[in-house]
Order: structure tokens, then C-alpha cells, then sequence
């Protein structure tokens, strides 16, 4: 529908950044224009709000962000005024919350919100079944930045990437399909020449070990910062996909880890 949706990453800034976009902030005068920047729940007002890396607020901003879902009403910081908004709240985390409650790093009030909806994400590895229909986007979105027609893909290459364990998930599928369009050597379908010498040496027999323990292999050696891309590209897609079948006010929250564990959903 026409109903907004904003979405936010707060996973590696500062505290008084995150609190700025979530809440409002208010701007000098020096600085010109309108006193005040809207946050992102104004911004989300009868539509959703999807931020992800939700773990790694710090204690004051869970605290403000459990008045904030528990009011449902925003403090503009430029007159203090109460504005009552109708978000429909999605967060998602990289960690399980149930751990970090425990270790006392999460507040518990805040994960009592967030929990009442469980929505698994499973690693792509485990969801071969849907690699041709994220070839088939992944392609179409390549080809119009490239701004030609999307090739097809040659069931042998299907083949490899259904064998092959995707430890970076759909955002890796994603940057080796946009790699393959771009450096296509002749017309027609994209063959298994076309695709990356890594992925072809990945997805070969290797003395009967299993898909599983190939992925788990992968992502010890992958950067942290690959896999949580990865995994952000992820929940805001499902979080995307459930926009329309909640309520008003609801508060979902996906959990995926990027870590060597599966991916998982911790509500």
C-alpha cells in the first residue's frame, strides 16, 4: 500500500547518532532551516518502522525505546511536546536476545516487547530451493543497472551454486551474480565459465564432507563484517515481506546470527 516504510541500521553508531535519528533532534540555529529533524518514528507515523542491529543499543536507548513502544507517543526535543505516532515496529538482531537478557546486557522489559512472534531465517546453505528465484531478482536488478536485458542462467551454473555453501548467504549471491552480469564474455546464458574461480573450487566434491561442515568451514574464514551484511541484507527483505500482514503497533523482531551458529529466530 502507501503506507511508509523506514528502515534504519544502528549497528556501529554512536549512541547520540542513533538516538538522533530514532527520536528527532533539534538544529541550531546557526545551522539554518527548520529547528527540527524528524526521527524515524515520525517518519514511520501509519506505516512500519524496521531497525535492525536492535542488540547493540545501549542501556539508555533500550530504555527510551521501551517508553517510546510502550507510549506510543514521540518528545519532540525542540519543544518538548508529546506526539502520539501508529508504527508497526520491526526489529531484528544478530545475536540471540535471550543470551545477552541473560548476561544482563539487554534489558528484559525490552525483549518481553519484541518477542511475542517468532519468524525463523534460515541460512541460504539450508535453502537451496529458493536459489533460482533469487538468481532470477539478483539478475534482473544487475541487468538494469547495467542497463540491459537480464541473461539467463544455464542449469549447470544452478548446479554449482545449489552445491556451493554460501557463507556471506543472499548479499554474496547477490555480488557474485551482479559480478557475473558484468563481466559476461558473449551473448546468451551465463555458463559456468562465468562464474568466480572461488565458488567453482568451493562447490566441488571434497572427500564426502558434508555441505554443512563445508559453510561452517567458510564462515570461520569470512570477515565478521561480510557475514553481518549478509544477514542485515536478509531480515530487512523478510522484514519488507511481512509489512503488510500486521497490525499497527505490533513489535516483531527477527533474529539471524552472523556468526559461525545457525541462523535463528529468538522471540
Amino acid at each position: 500500500g502507501d503506507e511508509p516504510f523506514v528502515a534504519f541500521d544502528c549497528e556501529g553508531l554512536p549512541e547520540v547518532v542513533v538516538r538522533a535519528e530514532l527520536f528527532g533532534y533539534a538544529v541550531g540555529r546557526a545551522m539554518g532551516g527548520s529547528p527540527l529533524r524528524q526521527g524515524r518514528f515520525e517518519l514511520a507515523d501509519g506505516g512500519t518502522l524496521y531497525v535492525d542491529g536492535v542488540d547493540t543499543l545501549s542501556p539508555m536507548l533500550q530504555d527510551r525505546l521501551v517508553e517510546q513502544l510502550e507510549s506510543s507517543e514521540v518528545v519532540r526535543p525542540d519543544s518538548g511536546k508529546r506526539v502520539r505516532v501508529d508504527v508497526r515496529f520491526i526489529a531484528a538482531s544478530s545475536r540471540r536476545l535471550s543470551g545477552l537478557v541473560a548476561e544482563g546486557t539487554f534489558r528484559a522489559g525490552l525483549y518481553d516487547l519484541l518477542r511475542p512472534v517468532s519468524i525463523d531465517v534460515p541460512p541460504l546453505r539450508e535453502r537451496s530451493a529458493d536459489i533460482p528465484l533469487l538468481c532470477e531478482r539478483f539478475l534482473r536488478e544487475a541487468a538494469d543497472r547495467q542497463g540491459k536485458e537480464a541473461p539467463a542462467l544455464s542449469p549447470e551454473v544452478l548446479d554449482v551454486f545449489k552445491r556451493y555453501p554460501w557463507p556471506g548467504n543472499a548479499h554474496e549471491l547477490e555480488n557474485v551474480l551482479h559480478g557475473m552480469v558484468l563481466g559476461q564474455r558473449s551473448p546468451g546464458a551465463l555458463g559456468p565459465r562465468d562464474i568466480p574461480e572461488p565458488v567453482r573450487s568451493a562447490a566441488q566434491p571434497d572427500g564426502g564432507r558434508t555441505r554443512r561442515a563445508r559453510g561452517h568451514d567458510h564462515e570461520r574464514n569470512r570477515a565478521a563484517r561480510h557475514r553481518g551484511d549478509a544477514a542485515r541484507v536478509r531480515r530487512r527483505q523478510a522484514a519488507e515481506d511481512h509489512q503488510d500482514n500486521a497490525q499497527y503497533n505490533d513489535c516483531l523482531l527477527y533474529t539471524s546470527d552472523a556468526a559461525d551458529e545457525e541462523d535463528s529466530v529468538d522471540l
